[in-house]
């Protein structure tokens, strides 16, 4: 996978709900640890539950380090705690540019909105990197429409989810 430079520093990001900021290791590390206790949270990406609490600011520094993604820590903001983390990668593939995005969200915000929240900001700031690496107005739009149609059909929104094969 050819993936390239992400741009700095990571925008913050910021909604009625959730703040989308770069990983602060230090101040991030307890909540983002409590969060990765859960292992029903690791189930279906491959993860493992952190070994220790000294772990968390390691592995938060490593990410914040990567220099072929962003990543953000998504914070509650009635709480002020971390609830989870997202990252964006961008990928050369024979000329053509493809997006990664991928997120670990607590399991007490998967329902009430916060999930839903952080993709929302997520691929607000796609939609500004893709804007970004054009040259025309016109480019852009059909980037994006390119970008958010497999989303748009795969999501339900023009026919019930349920009945997907």
């Amino acid at each position: 996978m050819n993936l390239l430079v992400m741009p700095r520093p990571v925008p913050v990001l910021k909604s009625a709900r959730v703040t989308l900021r770069p990983p602060d290791p230090d101040a991030d590390a307890q909540d983002y640890f409590a969060m990765n206790l859960d292992p029903e949270m690791h189930t279906w990406t491959g993860n493992r539950v952190l070994d220790s609490p000294d772990e968390a600011p390691r592995r938060l520094a490593r990410y914040a380090a990567l220099e072929r993604a962003s990543t953000w820590m998504i914070v509650d903001n009635p709480s002020g705690r971390v609830v989870g983390r997202f990252f964006l990668e961008l990928e050369d593939r024979e000329g053509v540019r493809v997006v990664h995005e991928g997120n670990r969200v607590a399991r007490a915000c998967w329902r009430p909105g916060q999930n839903r929240a952080g993709p929302a900001l997520m691929f607000s700031a796609m939609g500004l990197l893709i804007a970004s690496r054009v040259r025309t107005i016109g480019a852009a739009s059909g980037l994006m429409n390119f970008v958010m149609l497999p989303m748009w059909v795969l999501s339900g929104v023009f026919f019930s989810s349920e009945r997907f094969p």
